[in-house]
């Protein structure tokens, strides 16, 4: 969620007409949107949950931040007014130029790396899709505090063999999940097995 330096110099300078009306209607709907990006973690996620119907579907919290990012635009926009209207016009143009570089030298990424997928099924899973439908887990399972590990490739994986299957990555896990994921912990303990046995899992895939 962090705008950049120059943004936030640029947001702050904005903020300064704090009595313009659209100023002041931006910033409210940007700290509304902030809060919300902290989920339950936050004094506002939790409460809306509970009391406005269909709150509880949004999957992710963490995607008001696209709300918090198109507010802030508009108050960098302010800023830029602002910080512009002081200098003369032959100046202008090197400014927004200036700020312009600026944005572009910071938000600058390094090239992102892709992770190349076997499309040929390995023989696990043409032989689990002749197994009829039974419910699968992948193991080794992520720690809550490391979710999702390796859950979006099990997930990849269930398309060779389309049985039900435990595993799941999401941007919101259940708690029921978070529970089985303590309960598999030292796997394969007698915990472990009836935790299973209670979901209907009828095959562990181990990987090594």
């Amino acid at each position: 969620l962090f705008l950049g330096l120059t943004a936030l110099v640029q947001l702050a300078v904005g903020l300064t007409s704090w009595r313009t009306p659209l100023v002041r209607t931006y910033a409210v709907l940007l700290i509304f949107a902030t809060l919300l990006t902290f989920g339950m973690n936050g004094p506002i996620y939790g409460v809306l949950y509970e009391w406005w119907p269909g709150f509880g579907g949004l999957r992710v919290p963490s995607r008001a931040g696209h709300i918090l990012t198109l507010c802030a635009a508009v108050l960098v926009a302010q800023g830029l007014t602002l910080i512009t209207g002081r200098f003369r016009r032959p100046y202008v143009r090197w400014v927004i130029c200036g700020v312009t570089v600026a944005l572009a030298a910071e938000y600058a990424t390094g090239a992102s790396r892709l992770v190349a997928l076997n499309h040929k099924a390995p023989h696990v899973y043409t032989w689990l899709a002749a197994q009829g439908d039974v419910v699968v887990l992948e193991y080794p399972v992520p720690t809550p505090h490391s979710l999702p590990g390796k859950e979006a490739m099990y997930q990849w994986l269930s398309t060779f063999h389309w049985r039900p299957l435990v595993n799941g990555y999401s941007g919101n896990y259940p708690r029921s999940y978070i529970r089985l994921l303590r309960e598999l912990r030292r796997f394969p303990d007698e915990r472990a097995i009836r935790a299973l046995v209670q979901r209907r899992v009828r095959l562990v895939i181990v990987h090594v």
